[in-house]
């Protein structure tokens, strides 16, 4: 790592007429990890991956992590930051290793 130190982010959204003293709504601070945590993809109490996999059928969800690993490793050579696409692939590519490893049509052939 870079040994820069992690920014924090208010993500709370203000509530209507723009004022946020006195109407008890609860800050959310959320210390922002572009590759793991990415904070703009944690404003509700479900990270969106999760929300995306259950909206999803294992194929299809094992089909939009192949999506982003082709997405993040074809782009990398034409961003600002190359190294961080680098691991949102490799991000992709582990959770589909845990994705696979979870799913029992791989290995029912494989039991002697």
């Amino acid at each position: 790592m870079t040994g820069k130190k992690q920014n924090k982010i208010d993500h709370t959204p203000s509530p209507p007429g723009g004022s946020r003293s006195g109407m008890g709504v609860s800050r959310k601070i959320l210390e922002h990890d572009p590759v793991n945590k990415p904070s703009h993809y944690r404003q509700t109490d479900w990270e969106a991956i999760e929300i995306i996999k259950k909206s999803m059928t294992e194929d299809e969800y094992q089909g939009y992590l192949r999506g982003n690993i082709m997405k993040y490793t074809m782009r990398y050579r034409y961003k600002k930051q190359p190294i961080e696409d680098l691991r949102k692939a490799r991000w992709y590519l582990e959770e589909l290793i845990k994705d696979v490893l979870n799913d029992e049509r791989y290995f029912k052939n494989s039991q002697s």
